[in-house]
């Protein structure tokens, strides 16, 4: 997700759902700002995955779910700064 690990040792669709449920979870102001997604944050983090394919454009060949090419954008917008200023880490009791 930061760029340490190697992208083909890790499963970048797993990653990315991960990346959204913490995002849901202790950000989800970040993700309605970037992709006024506000309404779909209850879904699961794989649907939630889907919308962002369909809403960003990047879908295969019959209209299913690029989930790599999604999974890339994400991590780009995560890494350059473009869903503010976010830390992985959280204090010992857990919240923001």
């Amino acid at each position: 997700m930061i760029g340490t690990i190697p992208e083909d040792l890790v499963d970048q669709e797993e990653l990315a759902c991960r990346l959204l449920s913490f995002l849901t979870r202790n950000y989800p102001g970040a993700l309605n700002a970037r992709y006024e997604m506000s309404e779909q944050l209850l879904i699961d983090s794989h649907d939630l995955l889907a919308a962002l394919a369909k809403k960003r454009g990047c879908l295969q060949a019959g209209g299913s779910p690029d989930f790599l090419r999604v999974a890339r954008i994400l991590f780009d917008d995560f890494r350059s700064g473009k869903l503010g200023r976010i830390t992985l880490e959280l204090p010992p009791d857990g919240t923001l």
